[in-house]
């Protein structure tokens, strides 16, 4: 599984010029199956995305496609974890111990 801390990089009037593209990038992985959870940061620096399990070159290729990152407004932090304890919600994700 990972994490993916966002940070913007831009102004929130430049962000806010890419939100749309970004919502519509997010419901793409979720409709892919490839995102579990996402949100904005408090306060609004950036966001925090949960993805599967899944070859890491694959998620790099889909964070090339977020518009933030096309446009260059966001940095990433990326946390690759083993998922062994969840909400009985997330247990199809759980990964053996």
């Amino acid at each position: 599984m990972f994490a993916v801390v966002i940070t913007y990089t831009a102004p929130l009037t430049e962000i806010d010029r890419h939100l749309a593209g970004h919502r519509a990038w997010l419901a793409a992985q979720y409709d892919a199956g490839r995102l579990l959870v996402s949100g904005p940061r408090t306060p609004r620096t950036g966001g925090v995305l949960l993805f599967a399990t899944m070859p890491r070159a694959e998620l790099d290729g889909v964070l090339a496609e977020d518009p933030f990152t096309q446009h260059g407004v966001a940095d990433r932090e990326i946390v690759e974890f083993k998922a062994t304890s969840t909400v009985d919600a997330l247990a199809p994700w759980r990964d053996p111990v």
